[in-house]
């Protein structure tokens, strides 16, 4: 399946890099050419394009060889641990995009507005920032809830957001934590989520008509808070959400 990802990649002129293990490199190449030489044999493409086709194409054993990749399709076996084993290895390689984490967040978001990613693992928060930096993007900017990598469970994953606390070397936390309230308190959460893209720790905003224009998916948000209510109670409704110091 992989040399035929590659083919059609390389015919439709983007340049491709194939990582094998180095035992089944030369078969792979051998497959390339048998494949492409079929194709001008039925008068699907000439000799000059299946040469241009076959030069756009890199066989390596080397996963450092696709670090400039843009886009990494995997394509081994319907096997899970052999697939989880890939992801992990190209995840903490060299090769890494910025993408595969969200510890590296603005990262990713400028790798994605500048158009260097296909996708990017991140937080609310990079929808309105693509809205404001990249308009023309923006239009075809879309979310999609994290997978389940085990059939039958769903991903368990943060959905971001913020800690307010007040410091207990303060010289003034009465006022200190009235400001926290003042930001936790729903009229700036709600400012908070449709320019910051930050999530409402306070479930009813969810339901707030004022936030989804701004916020589109905001009933896929309160479903995965939902769905950890037991150990996100606190931010579903707004309590303890602020914090006084020791």
């Amino acid at each position: 399946m992989g040399a035929g990802i590659a083919e059609t990649a390389a015919f439709a002129g983007v340049e491709v890099v194939v990582r094998e293990l180095p035992e089944y490199l030369d078969a792979t190449r051998e497959r390339l050419e048998t494949s492409l030489n079929r194709a001008v044999k039925r008068g699907k493409c000439d000799a000059a394009d299946r040469d241009v086709a076959l030069a756009r194409i890199t066989l390596t054993s080397e996963l450092e060889d696709v670090a400039e990749a843009e886009l990494a399709i995997e394509a081994v076996p319907e096997n899970v641990e052999l697939k989880t084993s890939i992801m992990k290895e190209l995840a903490t390689s060299p090769a890494a995009d910025p993408s595969l984490g969200v510890q590296m967040e603005n990262d990713n978001r400028t790798a994605m507005e500048g158009g260097h990613a296909a996708f990017e693992l991140n937080y609310p928060f990079v929808y309105p920032s693509m809205k404001a930096d990249n308009p023309k993007m923006f239009k075809n900017f879309r979310w999609a809830l994290y997978p389940s990598v085990v059939a039958g469970q769903p991903a368990h994953v943060t959905i971001g957001g913020i800690d307010l606390a007040v410091s207990s070397y303060s010289r003034y936390p009465k006022l200190a934590f009235q400001a926290a309230l003042c930001l936790r308190d729903a009229q700036n959460q709600l400012i908070g989520a449709t320019v910051g893209g930050v999530p409402p720790t306070i479930a009813s905003l969810y339901n707030n008509p004022k936030l989804f224009p701004d916020y589109p998916f905001h009933a896929d948000i309160l479903g995965k808070v939902g769905d950890h209510r037991d150990v996100a109670e606190g931010r579903a409704t707004g309590t303890g959400a602020v914090k006084r110091g020791r």
